[in-house]
């Protein structure tokens, strides 16, 4: 074997012992996407707070409409159909947990505050961090409603009594989801490379030799490194989210890939 194939076949011998750690596999079968913690993909990670009153300028009077009248209620954000360069519409209700409303719960990375977008929340318009504006307008759908919970705009941000009762009730809005969406961000060069690789992990399981023969070389092997430096992965909040046999899809850009049903 020359050095060039030894340091080959070494360096994915590295990446599928990875790969097969069980909190990777679960992170990778998406049934618990969130187990792997980020710290031991990526250094110094930023240790963000929970959520604040940046996470959008929605005033409150407009959560006087929908107020939380009991211990088990929250908001969902009905996302009205659109496409294109159409406004992307919004409007909340206020529901029940114990009624077992369907809903999808968004997982995502807030971005930076010092990049906004506008949305229509109950016909005002609100400014959101870009990274969600570009999650809804990627979601929505063109002919028919989605039903949402996105922490963001479903708190009231700027009360913090509602604020840190609602984190209290996550684990529980998560749990009860219908399908959990882990939005990553747009696509980049090489993330197709990195989704279409890790789908074909999922295909073959543990089976260290059927994986050798899928391996299609250093570039998907790098793809699948870049997907785990993306920022959503730095962001301490995320663990909160334990979906507990929900559909869990994952997200980058219009690439929806790696859809894993319940058990």
């Amino acid at each position: 074997m020359s050095d060039a194939a030894a340091s080959d076949d070494f360096c994915f011998r590295k990446w599928w012992r990875w790969l097969i750690r069980p909190e990777t596999r679960r992170l990778l079968s998406l049934k618990s996407p969130l187990a792997l913690s980020p710290a031991s993909l990526i250094p110094n990670m930023d240790m963000t707070t929970p959520p604040s009153s940046e996470a959008s300028d929605a005033p409150s009077v407009l959560y006087h409409n929908v107020p939380l009248e009991i211990k088990t209620s929250t908001r969902l954000l009905t996302l009205h159909c659109g496409s294109g360069k159409d406004p992307i519409v919004c409007s909340l209700t206020t529901v029940d947990l114990e009624m077992n409303p369907q809903y999808e719960a968004l997982s995502y990375f807030w971005g930076s505050p010092n990049e906004t977008a506008s949305v229509l929340l109950d016909s005002a318009p609100v400014n959101v961090r870009e990274n969600l504006w570009l999650a809804l307008w990627h979601l929505r759908f063109v002919n028919r409603y989605r039903i949402l919970w996105i922490d963001a705009l479903c708190i009231n941000q700027q009360n913090v009594r509602e604020r840190n009762h609602q984190v209290g009730l996550m684990d529980r809005i998560y749990s009860k989801a219908a399908e959990v969406l882990v939005w990553l961000g747009p696509a980049s060069g090489n993330s197709d490379k990195a989704m279409d690789c890790l789908a074909d992990f999922i295909q073959v399981g543990n089976d260290f030799i059927s994986s050798r023969r899928i391996d299609k070389g250093p570039e998907h092997r790098e793809a699948v490194a870049d997907l785990c430096k993306r920022e959503y992965w730095r962001r301490m909040w995320i663990l909160q989210v334990r979906p507990r046999g929900s559909v869990c899809l994952l997200l980058l850009g219009e690439c929806l890939r790696l859809r894993e049903g319940s058990n």
